[in-house]
């Protein structure tokens, strides 16, 4: 009986463990999947913030803030696709030619 009791008070403390660790530790969500490169839907909001605050997006206006989160996915999307290309070609670009 005293083994039923030990075995049960040891679940409860593992239980209770388990349920402190935070949700943003157990996993992150994918935005997108590009040739094999992962975008993270973190990421993604970051940045959307980020473009939110330049381009003087009220963070309360939902439906805006939404459809800037489609447009920034997308530019990350292309960004990854022509990177992959670039690579692909081998296409290299200079600091002199960027300047």
């Amino acid at each position: 009986m005293k083994r039923w009791i030990l075995f049960g008070a040891i679940l409860c403390a593992l239980y209770s463990l388990d349920a402190r660790v935070p949700a943003a530790q157990a996993s992150e969500r994918i935005a997108a999947i590009v040739n094999k490169q992962v975008i993270l839907s973190s990421d993604v909001d970051d940045r959307t913030l980020e473009a939110a605050s330049r381009m003087h997006v009220d963070p309360g206006d939902s439906v805006a803030l939404a459809k800037l989160r489609t447009e920034v996915l997308n530019q990350m999307v292309e960004k990854e696709v022509l990177l992959a290309e670039a690579t692909r070609q081998a296409i290299t670009v200079s600091n002199a030619d960027v300047a």
